[in-house]
This record gives structure tokens, C-alpha cells and sequence, in this order.
């Protein structure tokens, strides 16, 4: 009694066993014991035939629940573990949450990652061509090279010929 007691299985959870005729031989509620008819539930009629399984059903009290049931053959019982579907699926639907809002803050930090990255190329290629048409006014303004890369190369390159020609 006291280790099926102890066993978490939730606000709603309910553990019980029973006989291989579907009396109820255990229950965390003692009086409850082989005084409740609860033979109209799926469980009780599947262990009853010694099956084993994992199911949604309405319970004896017309829940709907998520159901586990297990046959001892050794002691002929069944074992029947219930949580409500609500409960038992909190966690899934609290997960999926977290993982469309995990999903949505990584949309937004690749598009910001991609608008950054855009910026840094294309102000330099922008300040190139502005130095260009700069010097097609004969207003020439020497262009600050802000990177290593090749075309910070060109910018460079691009500085050197414009004060060449003038």
C-alpha cells in the first residue's frame, strides 16, 4: 500500500488495482475497496483479459483520461494508472509552446544576424560609389577603407587611381 501510494501521478492521477474478475482490491481510497463497481471501464475489461496497454477512454467516473494498464500473472491483477487528458498532456502543450516561441526568437535573430551582415557589405560598396560619382563631379574625397577584405582592397585601389588622374 504505502509504495503505491507514494508513486506522483499527478492532481487528477489515480492508481488502483484489481482482481482478475475487475474488483477493486486497491485504492487510495480504502473504502473504495471491492465496495466500487467500476467494471465499465476500458482498462478494468482489457486487464481483465490479462492485456496490456496505453489508451485515451472515459473512465469509470466519465472522465476522459489517458489510461496505462498492466496484468501481473503472478498475482492475477491488474494494474491501472489514469491521469486526466488535460494533465497528462499539460507538459506537451506547455513544450510545443516553448518551442514556437523558441522558433519565433530564432526567425527574428537570423533576419536581424541577416540585416547586420547585409549592412556591413553593402556600406562599403555603397561609400565606393558614391566616391565614384564624386569624382565624375571632379569633387573628390578620399574614401575611408573600413575592412581588409577585397573590397576594402578596391577601395584602396579605387583612392589611388582617383588621385592619380587628378
Amino acid at each position: 500500500y504505502s509504495l503505491i501510494v507514494g508513486i506522483d501521478i499527478g492532481i487528477s492521477g489515480e492508481i488502483f488495482l484489481v482482481n482478475n474478475r475487475g474488483e477493486l482490491i486497491f485504492h487510495k481510497d480504502r473504502s473504495k475497496i471491492l465496495h466500487e463497481n467500476i467494471k465499465n471501464n476500458l482498462a478494468v475489461k482489457e486487464v481483465i483479459y490479462e492485456k496490456r496497454g496505453v489508451g485515451e477512454y472515459i473512465n469509470y467516473k466519465g472522465e476522459n483520461v489517458l489510461g496505462s494498464y498492466y496484468w501481473l500473472p503472478l498475482y492475477r491483477w491488474g494494474l491501472v494508472v489514469e491521469q486526466s487528458k488535460d494533465e497528462a498532456y499539460a507538459d506537451v502543450m506547455n513544450l510545443g509552446k516553448q518551442t514556437a516561441f523558441i522558433s519565433l526568437f530564432a526567425v527574428f535573430c537570423v533576419v536581424l544576424l541577416a540585416i547586420v551582415i547585409s549592412k556591413r557589405l553593402t556600406e562599403p560598396i555603397e561609400s565606393l560609389k558614391n566616391g565614384a560619382h564624386n569624382l565624375a563631379k571632379g569633387e573628390f574625397k578620399p574614401i575611408s577603407v573600413s575592412s581588409k577584405n577585397e573590397i576594402g582592397e578596391l577601395t584602396e585601389i579605387f583612392n589611388q587611381t582617383a588621385v592619380e588622374l587628378l
